[in-house]
């Protein structure tokens, strides 16, 4: 009986340790976090500069179609986790280009480019009816992924807040299987797959060791990092491991703002993690920032998602606040009551002071009547 109530102090202790570790871990990540936030201007600045160099090149005097479509792939690129609207303009530009040249499978990638911005942005009537003017058997390998990636991805957002969900869901595994067949084995793309496969099974502990296993890899803070940091992020929010989905979307965040990414999703649900915790102002900080950047990038579907918890977190901040300066106001008040009681009291004692000043100096006058009186009556 000892023996066990041992062995359960034992794991408690173990577990405290761990999940002090893990707090710990957390508060440095988080603090970093807010000081990549306040420069987020200069990763912008980067992000400018790369711009502004391929844009430099579309202005040398007799590019070719062929180097066009080279420059206006790599703004594309630039574009597309940070100004939608932009990337979109380019990407129409190398359809055009490709039609002129007559070049059917730049044309085939340059749709299915725009299809994938569509179903980002929620314009899926758009998506759809690009993806349905390809002929599937046209396509390459390589198109043929990406082919079927847009229909995973349409089907699976479409899925959302939708009757028929079962039946998109359905859709999107379909294709998902499609996928598992064509990818490499051996890329983050395939173990991706293959994690959501595990998840959606409930088999969350291997799809956590697989996912681990591929992070533990990244040694830099690449976009690749971010996207293994939100999934992570997302399996512990299905195991409901709120400091682990923390680290995790946190990581993924501060790789976002690095690379000027501003079309994320790991900042809103790292701000709906921590007011899960209560953890008001740092919510606070990482909704607001989230805003920005689905402002600044004109992703309307990202838009409304952060407005759905935006109102419900900057209310509790507004009333933090409030209740912080009604205390500070408090805390003043009492300080001042206090100051006040504290000069009436030097005040009452230095009166007092003073009287027993005069006291003591009338003692000694009248101890020197005494002594005068007294030595004259000696003699």
């Amino acid at each position: 009986m000892n023996h066990n109530r041992f062995l359960v102090t034992i794991a408690l202790l173990l577990f405290s340790c761990v999940l002090f570790g893990q707090v710990a871990q957390n508060k440095v990540l988080l603090r970093n976090l807010t000081m990549l936030i306040q420069q987020k201007d200069y990763y912008t600045k980067l992000k400018e500069r790369k711009i502004k160099e391929a844009i430099d090149l579309l202005k040398v005097p007799e590019v070719s179609a062929t180097q066009r479509y080279a420059i206006n792939q790599r703004l594309f690129d630039e574009f597309k986790t940070y100004i939608s609207d932009s990337a979109v303009y380019y990407v129409k530009e190398n359809i055009e280009i490709a039609k002129r040249l007559e070049n059917v499978h730049w044309e085939y990638d340059s749709r299915l480019e725009l299809a994938s911005l569509y179903i980002i942005s929620g314009n899926y009537l758009d998506a759809s009816d690009l993806l349905s003017a390809i002929r599937e058997e046209a396509l390459d390998e390589g198109e043929r992924i990406k082919y079927y990636n847009c229909y995973q991805n349409l089907y699976n957002n479409y899925a959302f807040n939708n009757p028929n969900a079962s039946y998109y869901i359905s859709k999107s595994n379909e294709y998902r299987e499609r996928l598992l067949g064509l990818v490499d084995k051996n890329s983050t793309h395939y173990l991706l797959l293959y994690a959501g496969v595990l998840t959606d099974a409930k088999r969350y502990d291997e799809a956590e060791k697989l996912l681990l296993d591929r992070f533990a890899l990244m040694h830099t803070d690449e976009h690749e990092k971010a996207v293994l940091g939100y999934v992570l992020g997302t399996l512990y929010k299905k195991k409901k491991n709120v400091p682990k989905q923390i680290e995790y979307f946190a990581i993924s965040a501060s790789c976002d703002i690095k690379d000027a990414i501003k079309e994320n999703a790991s900042m809103l649900e790292l701000a709906s993690s921590l007011f899960q915790l209560g953890e008001v102002e740092s919510a606070y900080t990482c909704i607001k920032s989230s805003m920005e950047d689905a402002s600044f990038c004109n992703a309307q579907l990202r838009s409304d998602e952060v407005m759905r918890i935006f109102p419900i977190i900057e209310k509790a901040y507004q009333e933090r606040i409030h209740s912080k300066n009604t205390k500070l106001r408090l805390s003043l008040w009492m300080v001042g009551i206090f100051a006040v009681c504290l000069i009436i009291a030097v005040v009452l004692v230095t009166r007092q002071m003073k009287r027993i000043g005069k006291i003591r100096k009338e003692l000694y006058r009248s101890e020197e009547r005494f002594s005068r009186n007294a030595e004259t009556d000696i003699v």
